[in-house]
């Protein structure tokens, strides 16, 4: 698949502004460098494709035309995949970056003793109580009580099962 275009990302944004100035029919190239971004070169390439002439030593582009023409790309599948790729990429950003702190926390292991419980963690008949004094240490008991847990699931699962069968 080829490269996109450097302005793609910014199509919706080129529209709005376009749109916005309806006193101007044509574009000369230095308004289309600034509105795409691109140096004179990419900017005379982008008149040309939308069907800009030459007006005496100036080149313009019909502003309607090039609206036309930017709608066209906007409602085609490669714009919406690509648009749909960014917001995915943009969301898996967002949730690594509110995972950062998250990772950065160390959790010191130490295995219970067989058949026990970690310390601070107590599980009666529909209750799970954990006594901490910090985050970190909230977080290893959690860690060490899923550690019992699959060491001895059936003691867990009996525990947690006598508050129905007192019921």
């Amino acid at each position: 698949m080829p490269a996109k275009p450097s302005w793609f990302h910014r199509l919706p944004g080129i529209l709005e502004t376009l749109r916005a100035t309806e006193n101007l029919p044509y574009l000369e190239r230095e308004a289309i460098e600034r509105l795409f971004g691109v140096r004179r070169r990419r900017a005379h390439q982008l008149m040309a494709a939308f069907g800009g002439v030459q007006v005496g030593k100036t080149y313009l582009v019909d502003r309607r035309q090039l609206i036309q023409g930017l709608e066209r790309i906007a409602a085609g599948d490669p714009f919406v995949w690509e648009s749909r790729r960014k917001a995915k990429l943009a969301q898996l950003l967002e949730e690594a970056h509110q995972q950062v702190e998250g990772r950065k926390v160390k959790i010191a292991v130490a295995p219970a003793p067989s058949g026990q419980w970690p310390p601070g963690v107590t599980l009666h008949p529909g209750e799970l109580r954990i006594e901490f004094d910090s985050t970190a240490q909230l977080l290893e008991r959690l860690f060490a009580l899923s550690q019992a847990i699959l060491r001895d699931y059936e003691e867990f699962q009996r525990k947690t099962a006598e508050r129905s069968a007192s019921a």
